[in-house]
């Protein structure tokens, strides 16, 4: 399982950050940094979270990418 850190900005509804990990014991720590980092802000939302890799990531939490539905490369 590979362990994705994720920084979303509620406000603007993106990721600002998105981060794989092969430790969670490593993602952990970055999250408590990324916490640091937003000042504890309520309009961040910073989490950890475990999936076999990106695709099933933005499968089972796809909310945090809703951004990417109907954008189209030119």
């Amino acid at each position: 399982m590979t362990n994705f850190l994720i920084v979303y900005n509620r406000p603007c509804g993106h990721v600002d950050r998105l981060e794989e990990f092969a430790s969670p014991v490593e993602a952990m720590y970055a999250r408590f940094g990324a916490e640091e980092s937003c000042d504890f802000d309520s309009n961040y939302e910073v989490v950890v979270i475990s999936a076999k890799d990106e695709n099933a990531l933005r499968r089972s939490h796809s909310r945090y990418f809703l951004e990417d539905v109907g954008t189209v490369a030119v």
